[in-house]
């Protein structure tokens, strides 16, 4: 930020401006903050309701676990069980 301000306060052409890039620069910031919170809660959500499936439904946690990340992997859910 201190280059871009360095850069702007310099500049004839881009003073006039400054107001609209610092309002832009101030809302891409924003933006990014949002998706990383966004991303991080999906994930711990995520968590959650893995633990929660495993403990109610008295899942073994491993084999769980690569269930569900093959299955999202792959976009489809697999019948792992051993057939006779």
């Amino acid at each position: 930020m201190t280059t871009i301000n360095k850069t702007v306060n310099s500049s004839i052409e881009l003073g006039s401006k400054k107001e609209l890039i610092e309002g832009f620069i101030g809302r891409v910031t924003a933006y990014n903050s949002v998706n990383d919170d966004w991303s991080e809660y999906v994930s711990d959500q995520k968590e959650i309701n893995i633990i929660r499936i495993i403990e109610e439904e008295n899942l073994k946690p491993k084999e769980t676990r690569k269930l569900i990340e093959d299955s999202i992997r792959d976009g489809n859910l697999k019948n792992h069980r051993n057939r006779p």
